[in-house]
């Protein structure tokens, strides 16, 4: 079992959905190299509330973001998100009065981050991990970096949020003072945990290959990468070409796969073989579904995955039109990982560039597109 740890006018900004309880009903596990079954449980309602937000003067704030991660640390709860333009992490205070501020990054010097950040983790109000590409940087409240890590070969360091590829969170983990991330070496996929006090990785998961590409060896273009996120069932990951959910458990080291077809849209993406040609690439990523990472929604004991239906080509419109035209589709399972639910979210509302984050008791989606 995995343990997580513990001016500007005003216009509408974000989305809550929040989420009412179901009953809960046993989960089944595939086994390896078969897709596994979908089981239901009783299904969940959801209710949505649009909140509006403030920033303060000194704050040029984002309509969407594509890099957001909530926080909690006593009575303080929001969310960090990274502000591309201003080089900054906007915070989002959901406890008190809907202000946003924000945490200055440097460029240069001693506190320095060149990169953009394209992955956070905050574990305290003056501890908050970010990644850039290049270091992990350890950022407290005014923007001073008090530890960097850099990993060696990091070219098999995948920590990114990524709209068109995929989503690898990373975490840290207090009891072992560690950071647990994904890995790609000699072509398997990994999570490798670097522990602070030893300097060096200190345990390595392997991840189960995609039960529709069982040797590894398929290409599915920018989607073949997996999708990471934490929760105390464990590890949980998914690919972004099939619907299938697998979860780790980091003390037995066994996988147990899961069922999480959609109702809506194909559950499996066809296989890229047109390699060398960029145009093609870009259409096997608008026209095909693509399943983002599971999350954790801690209060109720649910997990949500969003996932986009495919775009048709042949209306011979330009790539954001495709894209900010699809269908986006929420999918809660329950602790057991039955689906509880299946929702198709109003069209041309929401950001697709990974608009979204959850919440203890909701999922959060920006309202943002062009359409």
């Amino acid at each position: 079992m995995f343990f997580t740890n513990d001016n500007m006018s005003m216009r509408p900004f974000c989305i809550f959905l929040n989420v009412l309880w179901g009953f809960l009903f046993f989960g089944c596990s595939g086994q390896r190299n078969q897709v596994p079954v979908t089981v239901y449980g009783n299904d969940i309602e959801i209710q949505l509330e649009q909140f509006t937000f403030i920033s303060q003067d000194s704050v040029l704030e984002l309509k969407s973001y594509s890099t957001t991660s909530y926080f909690e640390q006593d009575s303080i709860k929001g969310v960090i998100s990274y502000n591309r333009f201003t080089h900054a992490l906007d915070f989002m205070n959901l406890s008190g009065e809907k202000v946003i501020s924000s945490i200055r990054l440097q460029r240069e010097g001693p506190d320095g981050i060149s990169g953009r950040i394209n992955s956070i983790c905050p574990v305290a109000i003056d501890s908050i991990w970010a990644y850039d590409g290049q270091f992990l940087y350890l950022i407290n409240a005014d923007g001073h970096v008090s530890n960097k890590l850099e990993f060696k070969n990091k070219e098999e360091i995948i920590i990114k949020t990524n709209h068109a590829m995929n989503t690898a969170r990373f975490m840290y983990n207090g009891n072992n003072h560690s950071l647990l991330y994904l890995r790609h070496l000699n072509r398997i996929w990994m999570i490798e945990e670097y522990g602070f006090e030893q300097g060096t990785v200190i345990n390595r998961y392997r991840l189960e290959y995609s039960v529709c590409n069982p040797m590894g060896e398929k290409s599915y273009a920018d989607l073949e990468a997996p999708n990471i996120n934490f929760s105390p069932q464990g590890i949980v990951y998914n690919y972004p070409y099939e619907s299938t959910v697998y979860v780790l458990d980091t003390i037995t080291r066994s996988t147990r796969m899961y069922g999480g077809a959609s109702r809506y849209t194909s559950n499996f993406v066809k296989e890229f073989d047109a390699m060398d040609d960029y145009s093609a690439w870009r259409r096997h990523g608008v026209e095909n579904t693509h399943f983002y990472d599971v999350m954790y929604l801690s209060d109720y004991n649910l997990f949500v995955r969003p996932h986009l239906g495919g775009a048709d080509i042949s209306l011979g419109k330009n790539f954001r039109e495709l894209g900010d035209g699809r269908l986006l589709y929420l999918t809660f399972f329950d602790e057991h990982f039955n689906v509880v639910g299946e929702f198709c979210m109003e069209r041309h509302k929401f950001s697709y560039f990974t608009g979204w984050c959850a919440l203890p008791d909701a999922l959060l989606l920006y309202e943002d597109n062009s359409l």
